[in-house]
C-alpha cells in the first residue's frame, strides 16, 4: 500500500517578487533616472524625497525601497507618482 501525499496547492506564491540584486539594480535605476548621484558612502545611505509647490510628496531610503521593490515588485507610492506625472498616460491626473 502507497502512502498519500498531503493535497498541497499547485502553485505556490514566494514572499519575494526580485532577488536581492534585482530589486537593488532597480531601485538604483530608479535613483539615477530621477537624477541623484550615489553617495560616497553608497546608495545604502541614500534618501529619495520628491517635493511639490507646497510639500513633501515622497520619501524613502534606498534600504526600504529596496525591501518593498523585493516584496512587491514595485514601490507602489513612487510609482503612483512616477505614473501621474507621465504626459501621455497619466498627465490627467493631479498628485
Amino acid at each position: 500500500m502507497t502512502e498519500k501525499s498531503p493535497n498541497l496547492p499547485f502553485l505556490v506564491l514566494h514572499e519575494y517578487h526580485l532577488s536581492a540584486a534585482k530589486a537593488r539594480n532597480a531601485v538604483g535605476g530608479l535613483f539615477k533616472g530621477l537624477g541623484q548621484k550615489e553617495p560616497k558612502e553608497g546608495w545604502e545611505k541614500a534618501t529619495l524625497t520628491l517635493r511639490n509647490e507646497k510639500k513633501t510628496i515622497f520619501e524613502m531610503s534606498f534600504v526600504d525601497m529596496v525591501k518593498e521593490s523585493r516584496r512587491k515588485g514595485i514601490v507602489a507610492d513612487l510609482q503612483r507618482i512616477l505614473d501621474r506625472r507621465d504626459g501621455v498616460f497619466g498627465g490627467t491626473l493631479k498628485g
